[in-house]
């Protein structure tokens, strides 16, 4: 068993390359988040790019399976989206060389359009990009088809904002549909939800697909469901967060736990 600092983030980039050695161990990857969004000044959105690139060589020099989610409020986009865009080129630049996947993160709905446009901006200029897109919105199965024409890997959430709907079923359904149009491009794709159902969903209908699909799950959700993925031979990475600025990430995992028991459902093991 793993040692248990705080269920939802660790405190540092130690604590987190430690992490990430016991989980390599294990048979699970790992996606780091160096917490800090919303951030609103020139000199905070430089020091979040810094610690992104000493986190990526850290990740290559301890030759972890690991990569880096990046949000672009933490590089700048709440008051200056060029900013924004020019600091995650420069961190695609940089982490060219290193064995080391950045995934762009999807935030609330203002964002999802300069969120895709830098994504495809990033894809265009050769970069490897894997991009998060929310079931839970209208659009999300046309933009996961004009992802796909750029050659842009999807990772696909329900949502942990505000949506176009909120009701479990419905974004279930939504969910599924959407893992039947990244199943029918027979491209690499990341599943990251917490739901049981859906999970057994997906390992059913891509038992053939195994090469194709990676799970994502929390840390602080899910251990046994982790582990009994990868010992089934499912590729499976846990999203794990560090840094102090942990605020709002913890307010929206506390608010999934408490939806989860206002409809009756108990937390995945």
């Amino acid at each position: 068993m793993l040692d248990v600092t705080d269920r939802w983030v660790l405190p540092d980039l130690r604590s987190a390359l430690n992490w990430c050695e016991k989980r390599n161990a294990q048979g699970i990857g790992c996606t780091l988040d160096i917490l800090g969004e919303y951030v609103k000044t020139p000199q905070a959105v430089e020091k979040t790019t810094r610690a992104i690139l000493i986190c990526a060589h850290a990740l290559e020099k301890n030759g972890l399976d690991a990569g880096l989610a990046v949000k672009l409020t933490s590089l700048g986009a709440l008051f200056d989206s060029a900013l924004s865009r020019k600091n995650l080129f420069h961190i695609f630049q940089e982490t060219e060389e290193l064995n080391v996947n950045i995934e762009l993160d999807m935030e609330g709905t203002p964002l999802v359009d300069h969120t895709i446009d830098t994504a495809l901006e990033c894809s265009d200029k050769g970069y490897h990009v894997t991009l998060a897109l929310q079931a839970y919105l209208d659009r999300t199965p046309s933009d996961i088809k004009r992802v796909l024409d750029h050659d842009i890997t999807v990772r696909l959430v329900k949502g942990a904002y505000l949506g176009d709907t909120d009701d479990f079923a419905e974004t279930q359904q939504r969910f599924d549909s959407c893992v039947d149009l990244l199943s029918e491009s027979e491209r690499h794709f990341s599943v990251a939800t917490h739901d049981p159902e859906i999970i057994k969903r997906v390992k059913t209908n891509a038992s053939e697909q195994k090469d194709l699909v990676e799970f994502g799950l929390l840390k602080g959700l899910g251990d046994q469901t982790k582990l009994d993925l990868a010992g089934d031979g499912w590729a499976v990475a846990e999203y794990v967060p560090f840094g102090a600025d942990s605020r709002a990430y913890i307010k929206r995992r506390e608010r999934y736990l408490e939806n989860l028991t206002k409809i009756g459902r108990e937390p995945i093991q």
